[in-house]
């Protein structure tokens, strides 16, 4: 689904890596990483709403909000939902209010 300036969905991919959680936002591109997932949801989330808030304000293009990850983190994004019966790994979708 391409967001616009209107509606939109933002898919948040949460795993584990060694000591440390790596959330990948897919439709911005963003990669964070924190020591708990509810420090990356938060920073993840509070992100997408800023740039939503400044998107409208300013009049900006929806390229801001639909960007990809780097490849690494695009192939990551869609394997690791395959590989969830042998890991654990949180998966939220984030809906723009309307």
């Amino acid at each position: 689904m391409k967001n616009t300036l209107e509606k939109g969905q933002f898919r948040i991919l949460i795993y584990k890596r060694h000591n440390e959680y790596v959330g990948i936002c897919y439709e911005t591109g963003w990669v964070e990483v924190y020591s708990t997932k509810s420090e990356v949801l938060k920073h993840i989330t509070n992100g997408i709403e800023s740039l939503l808030k400044t998107t409208l304000k300013h009049n900006f293009g929806i390229e801001n909000i639909n960007r990809r990850p780097p490849l690494k983190y695009c192939l990551i994004f869609h394997t690791l939902p395959i590989l969830a019966t042998f890991k654990k790994i949180w998966y939220y979708g984030y809906t723009c209010p309307s």
